[in-house]
């Protein structure tokens, strides 16, 4: 009951929750740690594993595609946070730079 426990804690929502409890009820289910319901016998049982498993597929397909928005967006804000120091960074050498040449042309003329 430890995972129900966890699961009820603040914070703890939707997917997290449902992988808390599910690891528990598996962890009780069997030593190969998975539920009995979920271990195929034959290649016809495997199948309907296969096919039981695809309504778990439509949540972790979600919870996926909500993680690249996530990491897409991050992404995007890391390479702008770049790209404006990378700006910021080349303008402060082409302003030494021309120091330097303006400094080599008055000390050559």
């Amino acid at each position: 009951m430890l995972g129900k426990g966890i699961a009820e804690q603040p914070g703890v929502v939707g997917i997290e929750k449902k992988a808390i409890v599910e690891q528990v009820s598996m962890e009780r289910t069997s030593s190969s740690r998975l539920p009995l319901r979920w271990r195929p016998q034959s290649n016809r049982s495997a199948l309907r594993w296969s096919q039981g498993a695809q309504g778990g597929d439509a949540e972790m397909k979600t919870a996926f595609k909500q993680l690249s928005t996530d990491m897409e967006g991050i992404f995007k804000q890391e390479m702008v946070a770049i790209v404006k120091q990378a700006t910021t960074d080349m303008e402060t050498i082409a302003k030494q730079i021309t120091t330097e040449i303006e400094a080599i042309v008055k000390h050559v003329s």
